[in-house]
């Protein structure tokens, strides 16, 4: 039945598509009939504004993440409606040790995601969004899908016009074309862009690939997602009426606000260190979390979306207990400027970073005696595996996106490591990362 509508979308895909020509045919070329006609770049606002006037695009697909049991593979699906503004798909959201299949419906500004159930649920960045303890009696949570926050970014890479406005907004972003391949049994010109650190922060994905029609119709979409999963969905149209209903409100968690400083910041740690000057400031904050400033030169460029006031408030953490709960993670950067990465750790805990071409000579990180690990280097051969101590003898290893272990590292080239600076970094009990990845 599902291999019935999915070709059904085809066909209704294959009947609208030729209707959209024009602005898009501009610069379009063939070398012959083996190679597919399209423009030398696809220009993306051109792009969103073809799918938008289709009424409503359906999308199917998949996306796969290897996460702590191994690699797994979650289906994309569902449709929207572009006036009004209607969505409601099932896709999957890369969340640390997860992937989580969730639910997402979305009535012009207001949007809601449908949790999944762990039996380990985190409570920081994007698993803290999607993922919720089994049995959970509020699974659903109110977003705000027009915020400049990932609660933008993980609905967009799943309404390509969304998507492709986003890449249209960014003019230092060129989807050029990088050759053909098959959709649908027919070859069709593909258009690919890789994205820098902050350029993936505000849009959601690292690379994106769109297949197109002659026209420049996207016909379908290949990513990996700043989270670190990989997937491609096909794009049909589809300008039926969608209509979509909120959830339940007795089953929508209440909002909780994420708590802001209570004093003023002060320092409590700075130094410098290949070229980079930085200090390090904390205020404290309700409910036992701290919130974190950076100042250096060249500037701060940070993987979380910054407060008012401009810190990054994160829950603190215990020195004893769960190792989960004897980590946390305020300081991240993603920019050009500099690597850091800064963990808050039980004093007595010790870190070494490991630097992508420098297999053989990992760096001491120094651990304070407020228990602050600051690493900082350079973009080039930046930090994409660290392995930390606790102070009770258990031991961690850390790293970003996809890496888990030591044997992930390896094989980590200096052109995926530029990559990983866009993505979070997590940290897992070594006997079960080690059971990981590689």
């Amino acid at each position: 039945m599902k291999q019935q509508h999915r070709n059904q979308r085809r066909a209704a895909r294959a009947i609208l598509a030729p209707l959209f020509v024009g602005a898009l045919a501009m610069g379009a070329c063939s070398s012959g009939d083996s190679t597919p006609e399209g423009p030398a770049r696809l220009d993306p606002a051109a792009a969103a504004v073809a799918l938008r006037a289709l009424g409503g695009v359906a999308v199917d697909g998949s996306a796969a993440y290897t996460h702590k049991d191994g690699a797994e593979e979650g289906p994309i699906s569902g449709r929207l409606t572009y006036e009004p503004y209607r969505v409601h798909q099932e896709f999957p959201v890369a969340a640390g040790q997860d992937l989580a299949n969730i639910e997402y419906r979305r009535i012009d500004d207001d949007a809601w995601i449908k949790t999944m159930a762990s039996a380990a649920p985190p409570f920081l960045g994007v698993p803290a969004l999607v993922i919720r303890p089994a049995g959970y009696p509020t699974p659903w949570i109110a977003i705000t899908p027009t915020a400049d926050t990932v609660q933008r970014t993980i609905g967009q890479v799943f309404d390509p016009a969304a998507l492709l406005d986003a890449i249209a907004a960014d003019d230092t972003i060129e989807l050029a074309r990088n050759g053909e391949s098959d959709v649908d049994g027919t070859s069709r010109a593909r258009y690919t862009a890789n994205l820098t650190p902050p350029q993936a922060r505000g849009i959601g994905v690292t690379t994106l690939s769109v297949w197109t029609d002659a026209e420049g119709l996207p016909l379908r979409v290949g990513f990996t997602t700043a989270a670190g999963a990989s997937g491609d969905y096909d794009i049909a149209a589809d300008g039926t009426a969608l209509e979509v209903s909120p959830p339940d409100s007795e089953l929508i968690e209440p909002t909780q606000t994420i708590p802001v400083a209570t004093a003023d910041y002060a320092e409590i740690a700075s130094g410098s260190a290949d070229g980079v000057t930085y200090r390090i400031l904390r205020a404290p904050a309700d409910r036992n979390w701290w919130c974190w400033k950076v100042e250096s030169e060249p500037a701060y460029e940070p993987y979380t979306e910054l407060g008012d006031d401009g810190g990054n408030c994160v829950p603190g953490i215990e020195t004893s207990g769960d190792p989960a709960n004897q980590f946390a993670l305020p300081l991240d950067s993603i920019g050009d400027g500099y690597d850091m990465l800064g963990m808050q750790l039980p004093p007595g805990s010790t870190m070494q970073m490991y630097r992508v071409d420098e297999f053989d000579t990992p760096i001491d990180v120094d651990v304070d005696a407020n228990g602050l690990a600051v690493y900082v280097g350079p973009t080039a051969t930046p930090g994409v595996y660290a392995q930390v101590t606790l102070a009770d003898g258990e031991v961690m290893l850390c790293a970003p996106g996809e890496v888990s272990n030591y044997r992930d590292y390896l094989g980590v080239t200096p052109e995926q490591g530029k990559q990983l600076l866009s993505q979070p970094w997590n940290c897992l009990e070594k006997e079960l990362a080690d059971m990981l990845g590689a």
